[in-house]
């Protein structure tokens, strides 16, 4: 821990104070939010809409490796048809 100087601050046996710092920073934990939205089937265009990113294609420049395929949000979405309706 520095103070407003530069200088260390010193603890009472005059040993310089120490911060722990987080292993992981908010970038990192919004990746993960965002690959786990991806890993439950949330589509492409939720994901840039949560995420804020300007368009889809820095979401599949970003995240793009990670979604199953390009027909994956078709089958997901008649699933949940399917699920909901009974099969109709």
């Amino acid at each position: 821990m520095l103070d407003e100087a530069g200088k260390p601050v010193l603890d009472d046996t005059g040993a310089p104070k120490m911060v722990v710092a987080g292993k992981y920073g908010m970038h990192s934990l919004r990746h993960a939010c965002a690959s786990l939205w991806i890993e439950n089937g949330h589509n492409p265009k939720q994901i840039q809409r949560l995420m804020g990113h300007s368009s889809i294609k820095v979401t599949f420049d970003v995240y793009g490796h990670l979604f199953a395929d390009a027909e994956a949000d078709q089958r997901a979405a008649e699933a949940l048809q399917a699920r909901l309706l009974g099969g109709i």
